[in-house]
């Protein structure tokens, strides 16, 4: 849910949380899937080498058994061979994720988008169409928002051109409202993405801003970073991609820092914010990074210092 709803902080909380209390009860079955979970969470913060201590966490070595309770981790395992540039044993491993998958719902499991992305990368254009193809038709006979969004980005990069910039615009008009802004934001970046490749820069630009400021917003810095690197493409200034600073905290990192400026307990956040005390810790430690500050009791006197301006504009 967090990491579908674009809160990557809690997302990674929560995953961690699960795989300490699968190592407490030596449950070895159900370590797969919070550590799935986890280094897709950190691939989307840009963090691979978290993501492979994390795939590592599950305990099964280079051979993940070919059994129900791996499908997320091998599929993870290849999106992390992506990110870092083996497109040859990411794409293979893809197509094995594919045909394991494919012995339960094969709608649940849309793993033809990221294999779509690699082929096209690798230059296999052919059989990169034939796989968004195939995946648009499930995912439009599924429905769901997200997965129909992705489907419909990845085929849009695939065509290209007139055609792709409609699938595109498609993607974002279906994710657009659905909560899911991880996808929105990768839609609307690659939307944007293919306005700038057809020399309609100012149409991109704005649509641009907005698809970094909501990766930043998630918490998705490899996505603002390429968001970013488009806009510079359209000869706009870059988005600051902030590291530090209130204006770096994210939406959920805020609502924590204000709720820790009330006099709140962790706990008493936690239950506020329907999220655990783990989380918290979590954000509050972020907060206190990017302010750089060592204690909740200066949170208030930094977080009123940012709002003065805005005051005094008023």
């Amino acid at each position: 849910m967090f990491l579908a709803r674009g809160d990557l902080v809690a997302a990674e909380a929560e995953e961690r949380e699960a795989i300490a209390a699968n190592d407490a009860w030596g449950i070895e079955l159900g370590r797969s899937y919070p550590a799935a979970y986890l280094a897709n969470a950190l691939l989307e913060r840009n963090d691979p080498d978290g993501a492979e201590d994390a795939i590592a966490r599950a305990g099964f070595g280079e051979l993940i058994p070919d059994n129900a309770h791996a499908l997320y981790l091998f599929a993870a395992r290849s999106r992390l061979r992506a990110h870092r540039g083996e497109l040859e044993q990411a794409f293979e491993d893809m197509l094995e994720s594919g045909s394991r998958y494919e012995r339960t719902e094969p709608r649940l499991f849309p793993w033809r988008s990221n294999a779509t992305l690699v082929a096209l990368r690798l230059g296999r254009r052919d059989e990169a169409r034939e796989l968004a193809a195939a995946e648009l038709e499930l995912a439009r006979s599924w429905g769901a928002p997200r997965p129909l969004a992705r489907a419909l980005r990845a085929a849009g990069l695939v065509h290209g051109g007139d055609a792709g910039l409609e699938l595109l615009r498609e993607a974002a008009a279906t994710i657009h409202g659905s909560g899911a802004r991880p996808e929105e934001a990768k839609a609307l970046v690659e939307l944007r993405a293919a306005l700038r490749r057809s020399n309609r820069r100012i149409d991109a630009r704005d649509e641009l801003r907005r698809g970094v400021e909501l990766a930043l917003g998630c918490g998705a810095t490899a996505l603002a970073k390429h968001g970013n690197n488009e806009l510079a493409a359209t000869g706009a200034r870059q988005r600051k991609l902030l590291v530090s600073g209130v204006d770096a905290l994210t939406a959920s990192e805020r609502r924590v820092a204000e709720a820790a400026t009330t006099g709140m307990t962790n706990k008493e956040i936690a239950q506020a914010l329907f999220i655990t005390v783990k989380t918290v810790e979590l954000h509050l430690s972020s907060v206190y990074r990017k302010l750089d500050i060592a204690a909740r009791t200066e949170l208030a006197r930094v977080l009123a210092a940012a709002r003065e301006p805005a005051t005094a504009a008023s």
